[in-house]
C-alpha cells in the first residue's frame, strides 16, 4: 500500500471487482481498497447454517450484458434457470400466472379479451425500441398504450418483477421495458449464490497483480488538478495514497461524504436527488415443502414475491433442503413492512411451513438500487469527469441506460474505456 497506483477502486462490489480485474488485463496497476471484512458489498453471500442465502433474491438475465462480460472475463457461471410457470394472487385467489402462451390461454386472471390484447402486448414489447420511451415514465406509457387496467395492473406486476422497482409514477420507461425485454429471456440463479462470481473476480484479479485491500475505512477522496489521492485509515493511523485516477463505486451518500467540495458542484446537487429502490425480505430454508408443487408466485395487489430458488440452484449443503425468498417491492413512501406480512404470504406458497423450518432471516429495508432511473438522463459520470477530473464513478445507480447488475457490469466497462482512452465502452461486447 505505498506504491503509486494507476487506478484506486473504492468498493469491492460487483462494478468495483470487474473494474479492476478489465483494469488489470490491460496492464494498469490496480488496487481496491473495502470497507468490510469481506468482497462483495451487496453481490455478496452469507452461509447461514449451512444455506447460501444472497443479500435477497438475486438473479442474472441469460442474454443480459452482464453474464456476457463476466463469461468472456472467464468467470464461470454455474446454475440453473427456474421456471416461471407458477401461480399470481389476487384477492386471496390463486390463479395461474400467465407467462407464456399456454399460461395466458389458460389462466383464469383475464378475460378471453384481455388474453388477446396482453398477448399481443408482450409480442410488441419484445419488438419495440425502448430508447423511444426514455422520456416517459412507465405509468404513462402503460395508460398510454394499455386500456384494461386488469392488464395494467400484470404489466407493472411484471416490471416489478424484472426491475426490483415499484414505482410506475416516476420511474423511467424505456430503461424499465429494455430490462423487461432482458427477462423474456430468463433468468439465472447460480450455485453457491453470488458469492461464487465474487470469489471468482478477486481471484483472478489478485492472480494479475491487484492489491485487494479489505476493512480499509477511506475518510476522503481529494481531488485536485495536480493530485488525486485516498486519505483511509490503516491499523489506526490515518494515511493517503496516491493514484493517476479514481473509481468510485461507492453509494450516493457516500460519495457526498467523502469528495470535499462536492455538495457546490452540478454532481453534489444530483446525487442528492436520488431515490433507493428498497425492499423487504423474509429468506427461509425448509427441510420438506408442503406443496412440492409450489416454486414461485407473485401477488398482483400487495407486490409480493416467492421463489424456491433451490429448484434453479445449489444453495445449501444438504441436498433435500430448500432456500426460498418471499419479497415485497416497497414503494418509496415506504421504509419496510412487518415480517409477519410476508410470513403470511410464504403460508399461502407452502401451508404449514413453520413445521419444517431449519432457519430463517428477516431484513426489513433492503436497500437494491440506490437509485430509481427517472425520465431525463442526469449524466452521473459526465459531470464527474467535467468538475472532478480523474474521479470516475461506477456502480448500478451510475448507468442511465440499465439496471441492476447490468448497470454495475456496464458502467465498470465505462470506467474501464475512458481509464484506456477507448471511445467504446462495449469492451464486453
Amino acid at each position: 500500500m505505498n506504491k503509486k497506483y494507476d487506478v484506486i477502486v473504492i468498493g469491492g462490489g460487483l462494478a468495483g471487482l470487474t473494474a479492476a480485474l478489465y483494469l488489470a488485463k490491460s496492464g494498469k496497476r490496480v488496487a481496491v481498497l473495502d470497507k468490510g471484512t469481506s468482497f462483495g458489498g451487496r453481490a455478496s453471500t452469507k452461509d447461514v447454517s449451512g444455506s447460501m442465502y444472497n443479500l435477497g433474491p438475486h438473479a442474472f438475465y441469460k442474454k443480459g450484458k452482464a453474464v456476457k462480460s463476466l463469461e468472456a472475463l472467464g468467470i464461470r457461471m454455474n446454475g440453473g434457470s427456474p421456471s416461471l410457470k407458477g401461480v399470481v394472487f389476487s384477492h386471496d385467489e390463486a390463479f395461474t400466472l400467465p407467462s407464456d402462451v399456454q399460461s395466458v390461454v389458460s389462466t383464469g386472471l383475464l378475460n378471453w379479451k384481455e388474453k388477446k390484447e396482453f398477448a399481443y402486448l408482450m409480442w410488441k414489447i419484445a419488438k419495440i425500441n425502448p430508447k423511444n420511451y426514455e422520456n416517459h415514465t412507465l405509468k404513462q406509457w402503460v395508460e398510454q398504450e394499455i386500456s384494461s387496467e386488469r392488464i395494467q395492473q400484470v404489466v407493472y406486476m411484471f416490471c416489478r418483477l424484472a426491475c426490483y422497482t415499484n414505482a410506475p409514477e416516476i420511474v423511467n420507461a424505456g430503461v424499465t421495458l429494455r430490462q423487461l425485454q432482458l427477462s423474456l429471456g430468463g433468468a439465472l440463479y447460480v450455485n453457491r449464490g453470488w458469492q461464487s462470481v465474487i470469489d471468482q473476480l478477486t481471484e483472478k484479479s489478485a492472480n494479475l497483480g491487484v492489491d485487494l485491500v479489505k476493512q480499509c475505512k477511506v475518510e476522503e477522496i481529494k481531488i485536485t488538478n495536480t493530485n488525486k489521492s485516498v486519505l483511509y485509515y490503516e491499523e489506526g493511523e490515518l494515511r493517503e495514497l496516491d493514484a493517476e485516477s479514481i473509481v468510485a463505486t461507492v453509494p450516493p451518500k457516500e460519495l457526498l461524504r467523502l469528495v470535499k467540495g462536492i455538495e457546490e458542484s452540478q454532481l453534489g446537487g444530483q446525487l442528492q436527488t436520488c431515490i433507493p429502490v428498497r425492499a423487504t425480505c423474509l429468506d427461509v430454508t425448509l427441510k420438506h415443502l408442503p406443496n412440492a408443487k409450489q416454486h414461485f408466485s407473485l401477488d398482483l395487489d400487495n407486490a409480493y414475491y416467492y421463489s424456491n430458488h433451490s429448484k434453479g440452484a445449489k444453495l445449501t449443503y444438504h441436498p433435500n433442503h430448500h432456500v426460498i425468498h418471499v419479497m415485497k417491492y416497497l414503494t418509496p413512501q415506504e421504509k419496510s413492512i412487518p415480517e409477519h406480512l410476508l410470513a403470511t404470504f410464504l403460508g399461502k406458497n407452502q401451508p404449514n411451513w413453520r413445521e419444517y423450518l431449519v432457519t430463517k432471516r428477516f431484513m426489513p429495508n433492503v436497500i437494491v438500487s440506490h437509485r430509481i432511473h427517472e425520465p431525463g438522463k442526469k449524466k452521473y459520470l459526465a459531470s464527474a469527469l467535467s468538475e472532478f477530473p480523474g474521479l470516475i464513478l461506477a456502480g448500478e445507480w451510475v448507468s442511465d441506460d440499465w439496471m441492476l447488475a447490468e448497470a454495475a457490469i456496464h458502467s465498470a466497462e465505462e470506467a474501464v474505456a475512458i481509464l484506456n482512452g477507448k471511445e467504446s465502452a462495449s469492451i464486453g461486447s
